[in-house]
C-alpha cells in the first residue's frame, strides 16, 4: 500500500537519504508531491512533518472506520471517511483521497453494501 512504502520511504530519511532523494522515491510510488509541498506553503520540512504525522495515525485511523463500519455506525464513518480524504489530499496520496471520496459519496447516499 501507499502507506507502507510511505513508513519505508521515511525510514530511508531518518537513515541518511537526502530530502530530494526522498521527494523522488515518493513521486516513484504516486505521491502527489509537488500540490502536498504547495499545501505546506512551500515548507519540505512542515510537508515532511505532514507525512510523519499522517504515517503516525493511520493504522489506528483505519481501525476506527473499519470498526464504526461494522457496528453500522455510519455517521462517524463519514467522519472518518472525510478525514481521511482530506488528510490524504493534504500529503499528496490523492489515490487514496479519491478512494476516500467515493466512500464518502457512498456514505452521504447511503449505498454501503
Amino acid at each position: 500500500s501507499v502507506v507502507t512504502e510511505e513508513k519505508h520511504a521515511e525510514a530511508e530519511l531518518q537513515n541518511g537519504n537526502s530530502q530530494e532523494e526522498m521527494m523522488e522515491r515518493l513521486r516513484d510510488i504516486g505521491m502527489n508531491i509537488e500540490n502536498a509541498i504547495q499545501y505546506s506553503q512551500g515548507d519540505v520540512e512542515f510537508f515532511f512533518q505532514l507525512l510523519q504525522e499522517y504515517i503516525n495515525v493511520y493504522e489506528l485511523k483505519m481501525n476506527e472506520m473499519e470498526s464504526f463500519f461494522q457496528k453500522e455506525d455510519f455517521e462517524n464513518y463519514q467522519i472518518q471517511v472525510h478525514a481521511l480524504k482530506s488528510s490524504s489530499k493534504l500529503v499528496g496520496v490523492d489515490s487514496l483521497s479519491e478512494m476516500a471520496r467515493s466512500m464518502e459519496e457512498a456514505t452521504v447516499h447511503r449505498e454501503i453494501a
